[in-house]
């Protein structure tokens, strides 16, 4: 995830970051590693987050100080071209899987992106 996640950062990122005249200082992330199931179900399937090959990305803070944010900002004029950009973007990087406002309720503000689907626990 880590080297996906930075691949991602200094070539995409940066690259759409530019094409709409951003730079980005800063992720607003949800985390990474957490063990615990999907949705926090008890009796559920572990999350890819247990496995450390997922992120959660809420937003960005810009050079200029602005913050922008998939819940406030993913259906707007102004930044809502830029955020379905990056969101293109995760899919030719490694990425396998990715989740966001587009896809269901939980991911309304933030997307979700994994590089794999473990099915079962580490040795």
């Amino acid at each position: 995830m880590a080297r996906h996640l930075a691949d991602w950062v200094e070539s995409d990122l940066a690259e759409v970051s530019e094409a709409f005249g951003r730079r980005v200082d800063q992720i607003i992330s949800y985390g990474s590693y957490n063990c615990r199931t999907i949705g926090n179900r008890e009796g559920g399937r572990l999350s890819t987050h247990g496995f450390a090959a997922s992120i959660d990305i809420a937003g960005f803070t810009f050079d200029d100080g602005r913050t922008i944010s998939l819940l406030s900002d993913w259906d707007s004029a102004e930044h809502g071209p830029y955020l379905r950009a990056l969101e293109q973007s995760f899919r030719p990087t490694g990425f396998t899987r990715v989740l966001g406002p587009d896809d269901n309720a939980a991911h309304r503000d933030h997307w979700h992106i994994e590089t794999v689907r473990p099915t079962r626990l580490p040795e």
